[in-house]
């Protein structure tokens, strides 16, 4: 009897355990679908403003940014470009989800050892070949990217879509300037999706491609 007793509470447990998970996915999602939400509608609201937010980082790079971290409604993204401007006369078309605060903390150190480098190379310090970082920093660069790998991806859970006017402001000095972007929401169109066909892979990176954004020999890039 008290082991048919101890059986029928370990059933109940599990299933309160069960019920308390999909409870806590639920709140997450909402969280995030709120959050989202809260972001599209505040875009949608402010269509007859200018509103020009700082793009922190453009890790790839084809005829303009196509991937990197920016802030959207005074909130950290991560932006990938749909290449739907590539063969056409369309806009290009981002799709977008939050990032945490220490995604992009992460992202902006690991962009600002690109930014040493660049100004090192520029000055005649090191050669093209230690791209894209100073040799003293690559062990750091490498973590980063390690740890950047999960981190910089669209969460599907809280996602849009939106396109971008992208403005360079250049800067005095060895500064390399900064990227603003003028985001708008848009629908999202799958038919019009081409990052099956032309986004690169690392296989494709060299001096000229899109994953070296200010390229130093002025090909692709904004240097």
């Amino acid at each position: 009897m008290m082991l048919k007793r101890t059986r029928i509470f370990a059933t109940w447990l599990a299933v309160v355990i069960v019920v308390l998970l999909l409870i806590d996915c639920l709140t997450f999602n909402i969280a995030s679908a709120r959050s989202v939400a809260g972001t599209v509608s505040n875009l949608q609201s402010q269509s007859d403003k200018t509103m020009f937010e700082t793009v922190h980082t453009m890790t790839d790079w084809y005829d303009g940014p196509r991937h990197g971290v920016a802030i959207v409604n005074n909130c950290p993204h991560v932006y990938v470009s749909c290449w739907t401007n590539i063969d056409s006369n369309e806009d290009d078309v981002f799709l977008l989800s939050p990032i945490s605060a220490e995604t992009l903390a992460l992202a902006i150190e690991d962009w600002q050892i690109w930014e040493r480098w660049s100004v090192a190379h520029k000055n005649g310090l090191v050669p093209a070949e230690t791209h894209p970082c100073l040799p003293d920093e690559r062990e750091r660069h490498l973590a980063l990217q390690q740890e950047l790998q999960n981190r910089l991806v669209l969460d599907e859970r809280a996602i849009f879509a939106a396109t971008a006017i992208f403005q360079f402001k250049p800067t005095l000095g060895e500064d390399p300037g900064r990227m603003i972007a003028e985001w708008t929401v848009v629908p999202y169109d799958h038919s019009k999706d081409k990052r099956a066909k032309y986004e690169w892979s690392p296989e494709d990176e060299d001096d000229n491609g899109p994953n070296n954004p200010m390229n130093p020999s002025g090909g692709s890039g904004i240097a």
